[in-house]
């Protein structure tokens, strides 16, 4: 059975146009959701970049803050070695006591010295226990070190507070360990024995240097430097 469709010349073109828009929309269907695939990959992508920027900055921000610490650091280290002396020798300690008799109007009628006893080596709390079994040498770390030297003297009360007084406020740094006094009724003065401890640091790759005291007025009206004063 044969049907025949009748169509006018208007539908034809009212379906070429319909059949046009409908293909137009398939492609741009088609290309939208293709595109909008790549906008949500590329912004992913930019949220992980934008993550990641924020992780770099942040720790750009420490890098810059743990810089400002090691600099506050190194400051901290260049004042403490600027308040204590690289060493102290023998000879600083014979110093310290003339100047100390000197001051104080105090005499020293015997004394006794034991230098440069390390009590701290940076990186152990022990040093004496890691002596021998550190791997980083001790020439490549912070030292400290003690010094001790025992006195006997003879002087009065205002003597013995102007010494205590010239120990405190000495420029290099120095306490005083031990103290014993006693009363002589012979002469009205004060006598007994006196501890001070003297300490020193040595810092690696310093740019200080040790200069030895001169000892030429200490000899001067004394047979032994290191013996009694009549």
């Amino acid at each position: 059975m044969n049907i025949e469709l009748n169509i006018s010349e208007r539908d034809k073109k009212l379906l070429l146009i319909l059949l046009s828009l409908l293909i137009l929309a398939g492609a741009y269907f088609l290309v939208y959701q293709k595109n909008m695939k790549q906008v949500q990959e590329v912004s992913a992508a930019n949220e992980e970049l934008r993550t990641r920027v924020e992780e770099l900055s942040q720790m750009q921000a420490q890098a810059d803050t743990k810089q400002a610490e090691m600099k506050e650091f190194s400051r901290e280290i260049a004042e403490i070695e600027a308040k204590f002396p690289l060493t102290v020798s023998q000879a600083d300690a014979i110093v310290t006591l003339d100047e100390l008799e000197r001051a104080a109007g105090m005499k020293i009628s015997s004394s006794g010295f034991n230098m440069n006893q390390r009590f701290y080596l940076s990186g152990l709390a022990d040093p004496e226990a890691g002596a021998g079994t550190e791997q980083t040498p001790a020439a490549d770390r912070l030292q400290g070190f003690k010094s001790t030297v025992t006195i006997s003297y003879q002087t009065t009360y205002e003597g013995l507070k102007q010494a205590i007084d010239y120990i405190n406020g000495n420029q290099d740094r120095m306490t005083i360990g031990d103290l014993s006094v006693t009363y002589d009724t012979s002469t009205g003065n004060l006598m007994g024995s006196m501890t001070i401890h003297m300490y020193s640091i040595l810092v690696p790759d310093t740019d200080k240097t040790y200069e030895p005291p001169a000892l030429d007025r200490i000899g001067t009206g004394r047979d032994n430097i290191f013996g009694t004063i009549e």
